[in-house]
């Protein structure tokens, strides 16, 4: 089975060009990489591309032919929308993978896990409870999970299978069935026993000798060298001399 990597981003220059063919240098030819792009809003600067880039693009309407149900009447929230539509137009790839540096990929090539991400911990009442996104969940009533149950994890870059993605494509088209994408992932495949991994930091899903591998956590939610606010520039990371770790989010 062949994997796809998937490089999102919401604009086209010069240095994301740059990062895209950096990428396909480094994983070689075992994957199959593609740009991802949103074609609903402004000027795409497609012309910048040359004819060796992938470029698979999408918009909300066919998004909404998934017949899914967003959080908001914007994409925010719901980027989970987007891999299920690269899986149903590819549905002849085993996994979906967004990412950089072949390091990470070969450390996870034989891994069965059904997701990979990183900050995935469960919902624990007076310590992570203060996450705004646990409240952004619904199901239906026979598929319910009570909120001591839920499981979050942070999704820049994520690793997810065919079989997790058929799972969250028949559960997410069930009237009621949604959420914020970085809790109802992990939430849903854990309570229906597929495997989930966390590629580094700290906590209990972490396997042994990955602490801190690749990314490092730090204090509080969602924070360390993968965190959700405030970005890093080229040369804080530069200064820091680390190598093979993640960093999250980057100054443009």
């Amino acid at each position: 089975m062949k994997t796809a990597v998937l490089l999102l981003t919401h604009f086209i220059d010069q240095s994301v060009i740059e990062k895209y063919k950096k990428l396909e240098n480094e994983i070689g030819q075992e994957y199959d990489l593609y740009w991802v792009f949103q074609t609903d809003y402004g000027t795409h600067n497609e012309s910048l591309l040359d004819k060796d880039v992938n470029l698979f693009t999408f918009n909300l309407d066919e998004l909404n032919k998934l017949g899914y149900s967003p959080i908001f009447d914007k994409l925010y929230g719901s980027e989970h929308f987007i891999m299920e539509y690269f899986f149903h137009e590819h549905s002849e790839y085993d996994v979906i993978f967004t990412g950089n540096w072949n390091v990470l990929f070969k450390a996870f090539k034989d891994s069965a896990a059904d997701l990979l991400s990183s900050h995935i911990e469960r919902y624990r009442e007076g310590e992570n409870s203060s996450w705004d996104w646990w409240n952004f969940i619904s199901f239906a009533d026979e598929d319910r999970i009570d909120k001591s149950q839920y499981i979050k994890s942070f999704n820049p870059i994520y690793r997810i299978s065919n079989r997790a993605l058929t799972l969250l494509d028949s559960f997410l088209k069930k009237d009621k069935n949604g959420g914020f994408y970085e809790l109802i992932i992990s939430t849903l495949l854990y309570h229906k026993g597929f495997e989930i991994v966390d590629f580094g930091g700290t906590g209990e899903f972490v396997q042994p000798g990955f602490k801190n591998k690749f990314y490092v956590q730090g204090k509080g939610i969602n924070f360390g060298t993968m965190r959700w606010r405030s970005e890093f520039s080229n040369d804080e990371i530069l200064a820091l001399g680390t190598t093979n770790k993640l960093f999250h989010p980057l100054k443009k």
